[in-house]
């Protein structure tokens, strides 16, 4: 089920990004936790990304708590590239 979800999240945002606000695709790079296997293949399989698009992060700054209870688990991030600015 976990999976499934990933699959729908990932979906939807690119859609959302690159479909709805037309941004170009070329432009963009997503981070998922280190340890997170199905979300980098999924960004692979779904979105059409290279590897070399998915950045792998191993510290908390992709992967999501509510202190002690509550939701928590492995997350992703998009990133348009600016370019040289």
């Amino acid at each position: 089920m976990e999976i499934i979800l990933k699959k729908k999240g990932i979906s939807l945002a690119w859609d959302l990004i690159t479909k709805e606000f037309g941004i170009n695709k070329d432009k963009l790079y997503v981070t998922v936790f280190k340890e997170d296997n199905d979300a980098f293949n999924l960004w692979k399989k779904v979105a059409g990304l290279n590897e070399s698009r998915i950045i792998r992060i191993a510290t908390s700054d992709n992967f999501w708590s509510m202190g002690e209870t509550g939701p928590c688990g492995p997350c992703s991030e998009i990133f348009f590239d600016h370019g040289i600015i």
